[in-house]
């Protein structure tokens, strides 16, 4: 019976033991996660400054269609430079789209992974309500237990105060002292 009452103690220690497996997984995760969007915030910023000089480089350009032909050998100049920029931008682009790919891959992984550790609590929740039940079952019956044994004591002493031998240090006495919990007198 005592086992019976203990089972569902059980449950929580098998709970603790899946999601020990599970969350150096979920850690491993996270921090792949944090190293692509890290490198992805350094392509991004990358970007963000070649974007800015071709701005600039815009503006040259446009400054120097609104001047003396002597500017246009100016625009030329311009233009080659933009070239290598371009260039740079491109691969950079290139760059950061294989990094958006594996980050997809990952994120996918993830959600996966996400789905597994959801699909697993959902029946542990379950155990542990049953647990709360089952404990709060076991607590009502140990108080209604103590109350017993509370009624039970009176009754003996009630019982036997009368008995012959119920006084000092007699068999009576003595058994009604160890049933009660008090001592010799």
């Amino acid at each position: 019976m005592l086992d019976t009452l203990l089972a569902p103690l059980r449950l929580p220690e098998r709970a603790v033991d899946a999601l020990g497996r599970v969350a150096p997984d979920v850690a491993a995760l996270r921090e792949e996660i944090s190293k692509g969007l890290s490198t992805l915030e350094e392509r991004t910023s990358f970007l963000v400054e070649h974007l800015q000089l071709l701005r600039t480089d815009v503006a040259v350009v446009r400054e120097s269609t609104s001047c003396v032909p002597e500017a246009t050998a100016r625009l030329e100049k311009t233009v080659d430079g933009m070239g290598g920029k371009l260039d740079r931008l491109d691969e950079a682009v290139g760059t950061l789209h294989g990094d958006l790919t594996e980050l997809c891959a990952h994120v996918e992984g993830l959600g996966k992974q996400l789905e597994t550790v959801a699909a697993a609590t959902s029946p542990l929740q379950a155990h542990a309500a049953n647990l709360d039940q089952s404990t709060s079952r076991l607590s009502e019956q140990v108080v209604s237990m103590q109350e017993t044994v509370e009624g039970l004591k009176g009754s003996v002493e009630e019982v036997t105060k009368d008995l012959p031998g119920s006084s000092g240090s007699g068999p009576v006495a003595r058994v009604r002292d160890a049933v009660s919990g008090q001592s010799s007198r």
